[in-house]
């Protein structure tokens, strides 16, 4: 996988500005599978989005992760430092899957592996929801997975195995990490959001390619076509110059 170039970060910035988190997810992995037609990027397995958005973070930015959260007990904000490794499962060889069979009982059901399509509109119905979100969350997902019955025709014991065999089938659909505050000893589990992530390391990427090239077009006239072209290294020694 190819790394992005400043002149990708800067186009993936300009669009993803004013688009909203399904987008940008989509438009991050555009970048990582060149491969996939635009139209299938929103029905690729979580699992094996969030491996392509990682292996492309790792290419760009390198595996060292920083991350900044907060303790919910004591309110005390936390640095997390970890290697991309440590959250990259095995994507599987291909984007498409096909769906798995999954047998409680003696009810067997065909569920397919859920997508950013499918979570988010899993998400806007929790939003909407006037009750238990999590679980109008957790029965719409459900029920959009399920190739050939509705979730409302099938009892705990077959949900609770389609949701095991989702997890087996797609590892990396749950990424969350293991937190202790070093103030309060509180531990908890955080969900890691990969594309919000990657999205937050690009802007800021962005934002300090844009101001290179307004610094270097002050001091010297250049397009941004010109200070694009430079490689990283050499554009820092240029803006230092041009401080000076």
């Amino acid at each position: 996988m190819e790394a992005l170039t400043s002149a990708d970060l800067l186009d993936i910035w300009e669009h993803g500005a004013s688009v909203d988190a399904r987008e940008r997810a989509l438009l991050l992995l555009a970048y990582a599978r060149p491969d996939l037609p635009d139209a299938s990027l929103g029905t690729v397995p979580i699992g094996r989005r969030d491996a392509s958005l990682l292996e492309l973070r790792a290419t760009t930015f390198g595996r060292r992760l920083v991350a900044v959260t907060s303790c919910p007990s004591c309110g005390d904000a936390l640095e997390l430092e970890l290697d991309a490794a440590r959250l990259q499962v095995d994507p599987g060889d291909d984007a498409a899957v096909a769906p798995i069979e999954v047998t409680a009982g003696r009810r067997t059901v065909r569920v397919r592996l859920p997508t950013t399509d499918d979570l988010v509109a899993a998400l806007e119905v929790a939003a909407a929801s006037t009750g238990a979100a999590a679980e109008a969350a957790r029965r719409t997902l459900i029920n959009r997975l399920l190739v050939d019955a509705a979730a409302a025709t099938i009892g705990p014991d077959l949900e609770a195995a389609v949701e095991r065999a989702i997890a087996l089938a797609d590892p990396g659909l749950d990424l969350s990490l293991s937190v202790a505050c070093p103030a309060c000893e509180h531990a908890w589990e955080t969900w890691v959001d990969v594309p919000a992530f990657l999205w937050t390391e690009v802007s800021a990427a962005a934002r300090r390619i844009a101001a290179d090239v307004a610094g270097l077009a002050a001091a010297y006239g250049w397009r941004e076509s010109d200070v694009l072209e430079l490689s990283p290294w050499r554009r820092q020694l240029y803006v230092e110059l041009a401080a000076e």
